[in-house]
């Protein structure tokens, strides 16, 4: 703005000259001057060269630092203080370890490895000078190194201070891989078609700390390494949690379902469910519940725990009607008042109906809407008494009320009351008469009959006017009869 102010002033005094030059010039023959002009020129260049260069310096600057973050540096200085390995060490002349990394301690200057083989660990001590490589011997920093890997180390077993540190030739890995199909009785793992062993020594880690092999499952995704058909070590990457579902008996057709995962499965069989770790959304539906829903945060090695007991249940009305008066009314063994609907949560009932001289009813019904009616027909008790049934000769067919029981001698019992006994045989004279059933006790309801047999027709001779049969008898009473019909005993209660 300010350089704008400048031209348009220089301007201005190029117009205010060239007007009294112009001026002059009609007085004078005085050539015209140009030096304040070219002097304006000279320094609005030299400003601009100036700042074209410090934007070049600050461009440069920019790329620079650019450049430089990118690379990889260490996460903490080493021990700088530590004096540095001398020269006189050399290196090809030391001892050489494979072992796996358990713990890196940059702060302090550490690496802790264990060696698989011997069951043995050590604490390295870290120089600004120890050489760090990689398996073609290119350097590498601390940074590159992680726990779980293997290397092979030369140190002094003296001072523990390593000279070098190189990721193991001889070693292989398996990166962040599922379904690995782990048999802890036989310490073996199979990877793809591949199986490996493992023994006690393995090393596991989490986050740096160690975890039970036992506790992986197919879902976990975990990077494998070690030597030869030989496992030494299993850093978990994503690991798995565990939701146990508790007081859930009293949902009725329960299932429980995973927002996320392919996770629907019935409530009865559901008692732990593992996850990955993450967050989840849990529904829990069933007949007699409102739907359930909650957010769940899975960590690796922790178990959530959902309790069931408070969860809203449905309900509705369960009415009974009854054909009579003065019952009892139970619902699952709990007597209830009679006549008035009950308030119940969704299932299933059993329901019962007493009254003296009434057969008792029960049945079970489901109650899952909001209004459920139920009709109850009470029947009399049936009061039964027996009746026995003798002839001579013996099998004659016996018929109450039409309906043929049997051949004689037999015993039936039958509702009180009065019923039609007939007893038939072929060549005899068939008997019709009514009884009455009155009790169940000895001797009464006893019948003996004494059979004719049917007349024998001569020709020329005429048949009887009056029908042959046995003259009519008086029903049973409560005394045997005395007399004797002719055709039949009856004793009747």
């Amino acid at each position: 703005m300010e350089n704008n102010r400048n031209n348009d002033s220089y301007d201005d005094g190029a117009i205010y000259e060239s007007t009294r030059n112009i001026s002059h010039r009609e007085n004078s023959s005085q050539p015209r001057k140009k030096q304040p002009n070219q002097n304006n020129l000279a320094t609005f260049y030299v400003l601009a060269l100036v700042i074209a260069i410090v934007l070049c310096m600050i461009i440069f600057f920019v790329v620079f630092q650019a450049i430089t973050s990118s690379r990889p540096r260490d996460t903490a200085p080493l021990e700088a203080s530590l004096p540095a390995i001398t020269p006189s060490v050399v290196i090809a002349d030391l001892p050489e370890i494979s072992g796996v990394i358990r713990i890196i301690d940059p702060g302090a200057a550490r690496m802790e490895i264990f060696n698989v083989e011997s069951s043995t660990s050590y604490s390295l001590v870290l120089r600004e000078d120890t050489n760090f490589l990689d398996q073609a011997g290119r350097p590498l920093v601390l940074s590159e190194f992680s726990a779980g890997e293997i290397i092979d180390t030369r140190f002094n077993r003296e001072t523990t201070v390593a000279h070098e540190i190189r990721k193991s030739s001889n070693a292989w890995t398996y990166r962040e891989r599922q379904n690995i199909r782990i048999d802890t009785s036989a310490r073996t793992m199979t990877i793809g078609n591949d199986r490996y062993s493992y023994n006690e020594n393995l090393v596991t880690l989490y986050n740096g700390r160690r975890f039970s092999i036992d506790h992986l499952i197919p879902r976990d995704v975990i990077t494998i390494s070690g030597v030869g058909r030989y496992v030494w070590s299993v850093v978990l990457i994503q690991g798995h949690g565990s939701l146990h579902i508790t007081n859930s008996d009293h949902i009725t057709n329960g299932v429980v379902e995973i927002g996320g995962t392919d996770i629907y499965q019935s409530l009865e069989e559901t008692t732990t469910l593992h996850l990955p770790q993450g967050t989840y959304n849990l529904v829990i539906k069933g007949d007699n519940i409102e739907p359930y829903m909650r957010n769940i945060v899975v960590e690796t090695n922790q178990t959530q725990n959902v309790n069931l007991s408070g969860v809203r249940l449905r309900t509705g009305w369960l009415s009974v009607q009854v054909n009579t008066q003065d019952y009892q009314l139970f619902i699952n063994n709990e007597e209830r008042p009679a006549g008035i609907p009950v308030n119940l949560t969704f299932g299933q009932y059993t329901i019962r109906v007493e009254k003296e001289g009434y057969i008792t009813s029960e049945e079970t019904v489901t109650l899952n809407e909001l209004s459920l009616g139920v009709n109850v027909d009470l029947r009399p008790v049936m009061r039964l008494g027996r009746i026995t049934v003798t002839s001579n000769p013996p099998g004659a067919r016996v018929f109450v009320d039409n309906a043929h029981i049997g051949d004689t001698p037999i015993t039936r019992s039958f509702e009180l009351g009065p019923r039609t006994l007939m007893i038939t045989k072929d060549g005899f004279i068939s008997i019709t008469m009514p009884i009455n059933i009155d009790q169940d006790a000895e001797p009464y309801n006893y019948y003996n009959f004494e059979l004719q047999p049917m007349p024998v027709i001569t020709p020329g001779i005429p048949l009887p006017t009056s029908p042959i049969g046995p003259t009519p008898t008086p029903l049973p009473t409560a005394e045997p009869p005395q007399e004797n019909y002719g055709f039949f005993w009856g004793i009747g209660d």
